[in-house]
């Protein structure tokens, strides 16, 4: 598995984020994917068999919603589970993220990446039906519904 990013994953964030990654910000998405690999080991983030690919599956992935998203005021994951798209929009750029999932394991979770990726993005332990409706943009994490 590698936890830090390979140079050529650097050139395809860059280009299907559309914007230039920083020093910084590989650093704290580096910080993210170790605390994800170790948590994983713990609880159900993503599967074992994923963790060799999670730079072009999850963090690249992820990214490709930045151009999209990049120029909202706020953005909402539900369901965000391991914080796949959230954290990584939030660690581009996105200013305002809201991070919504009903599990609080997930949620201290990400709570702590938060303080040890040093960005503040809001977590919250909620299912998505008690929420009350607010118009924002919302980045739905699919999850195998049928």
């Amino acid at each position: 598995m590698v936890l830090k990013c390979p140079l050529d994953v650097v050139g395809r964030l860059e280009m299907v984020a559309g914007t230039i990654v920083s020093r910084e910000t590989i650093g704290a998405l580096e910080t993210y994917v170790r605390l994800l690999a170790e948590a994983s080991s713990k609880q159900n983030l993503i599967g074992p068999k994923e963790l060799p690919y999670i730079w072009v599956r999850h963090i690249v992935d992820s990214a490709q919603l930045y151009p999209y998203v990049c120029h909202a005021h706020s953005v909402t994951d539900l369901g965000t589970g391991a914080g796949l798209p959230g954290v990584v929009l939030s660690l581009l750029g996105v200013p305002k993220m809201y991070l919504i999932d009903a599990t609080q394991k997930k949620c201290d979770f990400l709570e702590n990446v938060s303080r040890e990726t040093n960005r503040r993005f809001s977590v919250m332990n909620a299912r998505v039906e008690a929420l009350k409706s607010r118009r924002q943009n919302v980045c739905e994490s699919g999850h195998g519904t049928a």
